[in-house]
């Protein structure tokens, strides 16, 4: 994909490197984010307490992953760019970026 974050690409590359003739799909990337993000409001918490997790996932702002930056809105949800992709003639083609309006 053009435009690759450089998240993006160190996460490409070690896909790569650990499966290697396989590139990682959405379901990959939005998998190692979710992770990520988990972890992230972890540390934030400063402990493993269930409380302070939520707490923090609750306050994630611009969180940078793979798929974009995440946020997470007041109905809980996250706001993050959607990429959007074409099959033409068999093949997938990157059509274009929509940003969420924050």
């Amino acid at each position: 994909m053009k435009d690759m974050s450089p998240i993006a690409k160190k996460f490409t590359e070690n896909w790569k490197k650990a499966f290697p003739g396989k590139d990682p799909n959405v379901n990959a990337a939005l998998g190692y984010d979710s992770y990520m993000l988990i972890l992230d409001a972890i540390k934030r918490a400063g402990k493993a307490d269930p409380k302070l997790i939520r707490d923090q996932l609750e306050a994630t702002k611009n969180f940078p992953g793979v798929t974009g930056s995440t946020t997470m809105n007041a109905t809980h949800d996250a706001e993050k760019p959607v990429g959007i992709m074409m099959i033409q003639n068999g093949e997938r083609k990157f059509v274009d970026v929509i940003q969420p309006k924050l």
